[in-house]
């Protein structure tokens, strides 16, 4: 698929979309379509392994535009329905969602999507319980490494890592290594780590800094609060679980893993006095997911659950591991719509 993936994105795909051929390959389920936010006005990009999955609000309305010609979006409480088999849907159904509640979701995503009448499930961690949002551990660990100084050295003996950092590659290991130690511990225990690790580099966090917080840096990472995520409740959209903090769930233990999922249904569903009935994944790839979280999320009494990754067919997904289309910066209108309509997921896995 990387050889053949220009050809695919600018000639193939662009031909298919245009002479409809795509739409007639969606299945008779609904598809799902998910985001990770919109950039706040000015801001500037710090890294694209960190801001590739986001995209700016000129793209999702030239996105909402081209999808509502082509697809009927349907509301998260149709989806309910549909998934208790109280009611058919229409063809080419499609549902959109949203993953990790920053700031963003309210005040650039939210306006655009009224603008285009249309609801989404936005999935959010616990963070957006409190009075005040925060910044998702893996992307502050991200921040912190991106902001050393090379070269750097990292010493946590508790984790058994000892790395001598020079250089981007060396940065970007260590990075990977340490999402995957951190994601097996508790929240509580990983805040103090990543406190440790702020400590050794030296840094301050300008992300967090008093006058950065109603500015675009603060608008990219920070999560909403619990006033703000109210607030999008009170547009009509629908909140999702996303787990108490973030982790990668399948490097957990049982308990932690139960703790997660469950603790975050809880909260928001006290917090918002609701019920919440769907749930997204972490990361949600099947390095993040395996058959033991699928059947916590359902043990946990979720309606459904939603994975990260695209499927060939969704109309053979278990409602606990339903498969997404991830809208990333660099995807083109007629991508998407190969996508959505499974033509590159089954392409993929033809050709693996």
């Amino acid at each position: 698929m990387r050889l053949i993936s220009p050809l695919l994105k600018h000639v193939i795909y662009p031909g298919f979309s245009k002479s409809g051929y795509l739409r007639k390959l969606a299945t008779e389920g609904p598809a799902t379509l998910t985001y990770h936010g919109v950039f706040p006005q000015d801001y500037a990009i710090v890294d694209e392994r960190l801001d590739g999955n986001l995209v700016s609000a000129q793209q999702l309305r030239s996105q909402l535009q081209f999808l509502k010609k082509q697809y009927e979006f349907i509301s998260p409480e149709d989806f309910r329905n549909w998934c208790h088999g109280k009611i058919s849907l229409p063809p080419r159904a499609l549902l959109l969602t949203c993953d990790d509640g920053l700031c963003n979701n309210l005040t650039v995503m939210l306006p655009v999507l009224r603008e285009f009448d249309v609801k989404c499930i936005f999935f959010v961690t616990n963070a957006c319980t409190e009075a005040k949002g925060a910044v998702l551990w893996h992307e502050r660990l991200c921040l912190q490494l991106h902001y050393a100084a090379d070269p750097f050295t990292l010493h946590l003996s508790d984790l058994g890592i000892h790395a001598d950092v020079r250089d981007e590659r060396a940065k970007y290991d260590v990075g990977r290594q340490l999402m995957e130690t951190l994601s097996s511990q508790s929240a509580e225990v990983r805040s103090t780590i990543l406190e440790e690790i702020q400590s050794q580099l030296g840094l301050s966090e300008p992300w967090l800094s008093a006058d950065q917080r109603g500015g675009p840096l603060a608008g990219r990472f920070q999560t909403l609060g619990v006033s703000e995520l109210r607030q999008l409740v009170d547009a009509g959209m629908c909140i999702g679980a996303h787990t108490v903090s973030h982790p990668n769930l399948a490097r957990m233990s049982d308990q932690l893993a139960a703790t997660e999922i469950m603790g975050s249904r809880e909260a928001l569903s006290r917090t918002l006095n609701t019920e919440v009935w769907a749930f997204a994944y972490p990361f949600g790839n099947p390095s993040a997911v395996s058959v033991r979280e699928i059947a916590l999320a359902e043990q946990c009494g979720f309606t459904c659950a939603f994975l990260n990754v695209e499927g060939p067919g969704e109309n053979d997904a278990s409602l606990f591991a339903l498969p997404r289309t991830h809208v990333t910066r660099r995807m083109t209108l007629a991508e998407i719509d190969a996508r959505i309509s499974g033509l590159h997921a089954s392409l993929k896995q033809w050709l693996a």
